[in-house]
């Protein structure tokens, strides 16, 4: 099994930082694939987001969690080792 870096991001919540909300998108694509958009486009959506709640400087109430994953297109190696090592993430 080849080793596969994850990006997380996180902005801590105020009043319940235990409660995490996860958006996720895989940061690999594969040959005949859509290029961009199998899921470049997603992991761009999600750290304009970030981006966005961290510059209003909001008093979030709950975390809010980025996982951008790799691995996806060889057998979603990257999101089993992202929920094998930070447990919050698990659906």
């Amino acid at each position: 099994m080849q080793r596969h870096t994850n990006v997380i991001a996180e902005l801590p919540g105020r009043e319940k930082p235990e409660e995490i909300v996860v958006a996720g998108a895989h940061l690999d694509s594969w040959h005949i694939g859509t290029r961009a958009t199998d899921n470049a486009a997603n992991c761009a959506v999600l750290l304009e987001a970030m981006r966005i709640l961290k510059a209003l400087d909001l008093l979030l109430r709950r975390t809010v969690r980025v996982a951008l994953w790799a691995g996806h297109e060889r057998g979603v190696q990257g999101i089993a080792g992202l929920r094998e090592s930070d447990r919050p993430v698990d659906a």
